[in-house]
């Protein structure tokens, strides 16, 4: 288990609106001109942007991370700012970041825990994702850590 962390820096969503424009109208022919879909794809891609240019990073470093909650050593480490995990986020922190943006956009993700692998197949590991459902009840999972090219 990790230690609880706060989602304190409004300066993660500086960039929301304008990305998300420029995104919607790039994608909108490439999904057949559908504004659902567009304004879906551009949200995702939007979410994407934001948490990776947020963190600096694709990847984590889950070890600096444990120390930095204390999650093994300091059972008293008191709550951090996120601000604090910029150089060693991982899917978790990630997601959640993802989550607050999707959810300012107007969608209702729900972070999942589990194992999730493009190919199905079984990870060692827990892991944190995000399930959306679309405007269309289509249903998505979106994985900020593993993205994977999207266009539903």
């Amino acid at each position: 288990m990790g230690k609880d962390y706060k989602l304190d820096d409004p300066t993660i969503y500086d960039h929301i609106a304008p990305l998300l424009y420029t995104t919607y109208h790039k994608i909108f022919e490439k999904v057949g001109g559908d504004p659902v879909r567009a304004y879906l794809n551009a949200a995702i891609r939007t979410a994407q942007y934001t948490q990776q240019v947020y963190f600096g990073s694709v990847a984590g470093n889950v070890k600096k991370r444990w120390q930095l909650l204390g999650d093994i050593l300091d059972d008293d480490t008191e709550v951090k700012s996120i601000t604090d995990l910029k150089s060693v986020a991982v899917c978790s922190e990630r997601a959640a970041v993802a989550n607050n943006v999707l959810q300012i956009l107007g969608f209702n993700p729900v972070l999942e825990t589990g194992q999730l692998d493009a190919e199905g197949t079984p990870q060692p590991e827990a892991h944190v994702f995000l399930f959306i459902q679309g405007s269309n009840g289509e249903e998505h999972l979106y994985d900020p850590t593993n993205p994977q090219p999207y266009y539903d």
